[in-house]
């Protein structure tokens, strides 16, 4: 036998975690590649990116704004807003600054299911497919999730979090207290993130725990009731304040997040039960593979090598189906069906396919002598596959998506500062939507406000009034049922298509 080199078996041991870290920095650049740039977008980034703006020149408060009065449409808890209102105030006012805190916290997510899959299977082929399934997930990586500044990437990291950390408790008769009450802290964080999402998740763990007889042992102690009034003091305080500062605002919640949406749905957004099954398809990186997760408990009757012993493994598969398929349940029963409610599945969905992957190309023949085997192919197709849809769709298809004109003041703004103008009026009418908001214009607000704090003028019209200037001012519109009339009044003085900026003669 050949002497071994010194330090070698610490290079094997480290050998996981250099693959690891190289993994992390690849999905870390595919992940936030055109978040610095990219414009903000209408529904629903711009209104989270209002209320972060203009809570950083008011001051931290538990009153989330738009237009500086009490936001009674985005009802949501404030904790997403004060970290990007503490961004913005850091780093300044920018759209990388706003999106900073959701793309840290898909991060977080990525490092959480990575670390997580390495403890649970001693695998690295479970531990880097699992992170890159999800991050190659268009449902993960696209529009109101790591994407954008909208709640998604902030509550999917403190589910996440909190439903592993519930996977290692329900497992122990004696679990840690300091670990138990930083369960409940994660529990009350994401409940303040989004409200009763973000306890949805738990649906699933508390049918598993049931259906394993682990329920005796959330009451042989008394840390997970104290962690419980943790989650009742921290979100229930918060809601109860709220009201008093502002009232009205838990009727608001009512009519908005539970007897508006799931009981009587939102126009446009009302389907079958077959929807989010189906959203699998298109929005997971191997949409197809997901039946596997429900078949693969199956295939040892036929195939010994898949035959799933008592293990961790094993135990974890069920558990990540059981919340999944809980998750999916209760969003399928609201009226109201969006793809994006159910961005928390798919680290779950992630870690668990990439299990029975890895059991299933264990099993596969291995030929000796061959430089390429079964195994290695299937995983270089899937690979290929996976990475190149994901890179079409974030860069091609997902910005024609998003992109419309009112979201292109940003643009309009930088040219007219280039060339020093300083006073600026808007004109726009507003989006159309089914929710009764008239003139609603949050990206020409939160563009406004940015480039107010980098020293413009910059007015918002009353789109009611005639079509005309001010003395010394430009006026811009990217609103096209004033596009023509505007450029039609002077020279223009911009090129951002769709939009027009024309001077006052007496500028």
């Amino acid at each position: 036998m050949e002497p071994t080199a010194p330090g070698a078996d610490r290079f094997r041991r480290s050998t996981p975690w250099v693959w690891a870290t190289v993994v992390f920095v690849a999905l870390a650049v595919f992940l936030g590649a055109d978040i610095p740039g990219r414009p903000i977008v209408l529904w629903d980034e711009s209104r989270l990116a209002v209320n972060a703006l203009e809570m950083s020149r008011t001051g931290f408060s538990l009153v989330t704004t738009y237009g500086f009065k009490p936001d009674l449409w985005n009802t949501k808890p404030p904790l997403l807003i004060w970290l990007e209102t503490a961004s913005i105030d850091l780093l300044g006012a920018s759209e990388g600054a706003f999106r900073l805190p959701s793309f840290l916290a898909s991060l977080a997510t990525v490092a959480l299911v990575m670390a997580f899959g390495w403890r649970l299977a001693r695998s690295r082929f479970v531990m880097l497919a699992a992170p890159v399934l999800l991050v190659l997930s268009p449902g993960y990586f696209g529009g109101h999730a790591a994407h954008s500044g909208d709640y998604e990437s902030l509550l999917c990291f403190l589910t996440t979090a909190y439903v592993l950390l519930l996977f290692e408790l329900v497992h122990r008769k004696r679990p840690k207290p300091w670990v138990v009450l930083a369960m409940g802290l994660l529990v009350a964080a994401a409940c303040l993130t989004k409200g009763v999402a973000g306890v949805v998740p738990g649906v699933g763990v508390f049918a598993y725990v049931l259906a394993r007889g682990r329920w005796p042992r959330l009451l042989a102690t008394p840390w997970y009731a104290l962690a419980g009034l943790i989650v009742v003091v921290l979100v229930g305080g918060f809601y109860l304040l709220r009201e008093r500062l502002a009232p009205g605002y838990l009727t608001a919640v009512f009519n908005n997040e539970l007897g508006g949406r799931y009981l009587h749905g939102m126009n446009g957004h009302i389907f079958g039960w077959s929807y989010y099954p189906g959203m699998m398809l298109p929005l997971y990186s191997l949409g197809p593979a997901l039946a596997l997760l429900f078949i693969a408990p199956f295939l040892g009757r036929i195939w010994p090598a898949l035959r799933w012993g008592p293990c961790k493994s094993a135990a974890f598969l069920t558990y990540a189906n059981s919340v999944s398929i809980g998750l999916m349940l209760v969003y399928g029963l609201s009226r109201t069906k969006i793809y994006w409610y159910i961005v928390p599945v798919y680290p779950f969905l992630s870690m668990a396919l990439a299990i029975v992957c890895d059991k299933l190309l264990r099993a596969l023949p291995y030929r000796p002598g061959r430089p390429v085997q079964l195994a290695h192919l299937l995983v270089g197709v899937a690979a290929a596959y996976v990475i190149g849809a994901a890179v079409l769709f974030k860069f091609v298809q997902l910005p024609k998506i998003e992109d419309n004109p009112q979201g292109r003041y940003g643009r309009v703004f930088a040219e007219l500062d280039a060339k020093g103008i300083r006073h600026i009026d808007t004109l726009d009418g507003g989006v159309a939507n089914d929710d009764s908001l008239v003139d609603y214009t949050p990206q020409r607000r939160f563009y406004t406000l940015v480039w107010q704090a980098r020293g413009l003028d910059i007015r918002e019209d009353d789109p009611a009034r005639p079509v005309g200037l001010h003395p010394g001012a430009v006026l811009v519109t990217c609103d096209q049922s004033y596009v023509a009339d505007v450029a039609a009044l002077g020279a223009p003085l911009t090129r951002t298509p769709g939009c027009a900026a024309v001077a006052s003669g007496s500028r």
